[in-house]
């Protein structure tokens, strides 16, 4: 099975300045969903899943994923998973 889910997500610099967001990764990672640039910070992904469990552990594991990402540079993400012609969302 597949889906289009669209990724929003927000970043907190923990009082950095605007600078050192330009320096921050644009979760290169995306591209393993084949990742789309709607704006800003949203994405939109294709994900493959063999069924519901699948497809909510993916979009659990690639929040974790962003979240350390973002630990590792005291911030934090805040994410949102919608998928495209649903009213699904995580």
């Amino acid at each position: 099975m597949a889906s289009t889910i669209r990724l929003w997500f927000g970043l907190d610099l923990q009082g950095r300045n605007r600078k050192f967001l330009f320096k921050f990764p644009r979760w290169s990672y995306l591209s393993n969903y084949n990742a789309k640039k709607l704006e800003d910070w949203e994405y939109e992904l294709a994900f493959k899943y063999t069924d519901n469990e699948d497809l909510y552990r993916q979009i659990c594991n690639l929040s974790a994923e962003m979240s350390h990402e973002a630990d590792l540079r005291n911030s934090f993400v805040k994410c949102s998973f919608t998928e495209v012609g649903t009213d699904r969302s995580w």
